[in-house]
């Protein structure tokens, strides 16, 4: 039987490593919205479900009943084992 790679510390948190993977992809992510602000300066993230949104504005028309704004989506990806709201 194969030992089980722990990703954890005694403590209960990530392994540095991990934090350090963790730490960059989310550096990443507001790298991107930053450069997609440039164009979008309203851009957001959107999480449904399981996939995440990249919007050009917010996510829903609080002027318009809550209305969602599903056409503001300019690139998606699935996040596996994700939960967020819905349109």
């Amino acid at each position: 039987m194969a030992n089980k790679k722990t990703t954890t510390g005694k403590d209960g948190k990530l392994s540095s490593k991990l934090k350090q993977r963790m730490d960059k992809a989310i550096m990443e992510r507001n790298l991107i919205l930053a450069e997609v602000g440039d164009e979008y300066p309203n851009a957001e993230w959107y999480l449904n479900e399981d996939m995440l949104h990249l919007l050009t504005d917010k996510s829903h028309d609080m002027g318009n009943g809550d209305k969602a704004m599903q056409d503001r989506s300019i690139a998606h990806g699935l996040i596996i084992n994700a939960s967020g709201g819905g349109w």
